[in-house]
């Protein structure tokens, strides 16, 4: 178990791997809400001196730089992972097969932050919690989704997803769920293409109260034109695009952005 300390007299914060490690510097306040949760900080600060338990763990960019490039695996609370490295430099742990490079990331794929140019950090909270689970998990997974062709969206299967099993990493470094996954295998990849970088690039949205919550909508006329919408948590809209042409097959569609996370309103 990874434990930490705060420590007054220099304002940081120390980490071992366990009780038996020898303890490292972790970094200040500033560093460490980056990746670790605010209920955790604030316990090491209350017992400041002490030693609190913490649900994560900390690989140099040296670990992991080797595993990539040697092809080894990493294993993590009995799960082995191959590590993988994105085009744009970010790692990733997969676990299961190796996949080809056109197909979805593997179903529990992690994805370290970066904590500082030499560390990267991982909350395995959520592995704990699914392995006490043995097999059970939050959010209720389709069990009868219809998989239609590519293009075909069966509105019926997207009622099903109230809740995400996994996290998917988009191009744009934002995230999206189990339900917005089932979007891009059934053709509508361009639509969340279209949201996230848009997301990620126009300025306005770029404001903190955007970034944690916007409501996005599609909606199609009978010639194929289409608009594309966003609102926020006050139904005010903040953005809105003509579309010449889509073949998207529903008349309309929700989706909401939260916090770095896209996901079909039925999954909030």
């Amino acid at each position: 178990m990874a434990q930490i300390k705060f420590t007054y007299s220099t304002e940081t914060f120390y980490q071992r791997k366990n009780e038996d490690a020898e303890p490292e510097y972790l970094g200040t306040y500033d560093m460490v809400k980056k990746t670790i949760s605010e209920g955790t900080i604030n316990k090491a600060m209350k017992n400041a001196g002490q030693w609190v338990d913490i649900d994560v763990q900390i690989f140099t960019a040296d670990e992991l730089r080797e595993h990539w490039s040697k092809g080894t695996k990493m294993t993590i609370e009995g799960i082995s992972y191959r590590v993988g490295k994105m085009s744009y430099g970010d790692y990733f742990l997969e676990p299961g097969p190796e996949r080809g490079e056109t197909q979805p990331f593997n179903k529990g794929t992690l994805w370290p932050e970066k904590l500082d140019q030499y560390r990267y950090i991982i909350d395995i909270s959520d592995i704990k919690k699914e392995t006490k689970k043995k097999g059970k998990h939050l959010g209720d997974t389709p069990k009868k989704i219809k998989h239609l062709g590519n293009g075909e969206i069966d509105p019926s299967s997207l009622l099903q997803f109230t809740g995400t099993m996994n996290y998917y990493k988009h191009l744009s470094g934002y995230k999206y769920t189990d339900g917005i996954h089932y979007l891009v295998e059934h053709g509508a990849a361009w639509l969340v293409d279209k949201i996230l970088i848009v997301t990620k690039y126009n300025a306005k949205l770029q404001l903190q109260d955007y970034q944690e919550f916007t409501s996005w909508k599609l909606i199609v006329n009978d010639d194929r034109t289409a608009t594309l919408t966003a609102e926020d948590g006050d139904g005010h809209k903040i953005y809105s695009e003509k579309i010449d042409y889509t073949d998207f097959p529903l008349k309309e569609i929700s989706l909401w952005f939260e916090g770095g996370v896209l996901l079909l309103p039925s999954e909030h």
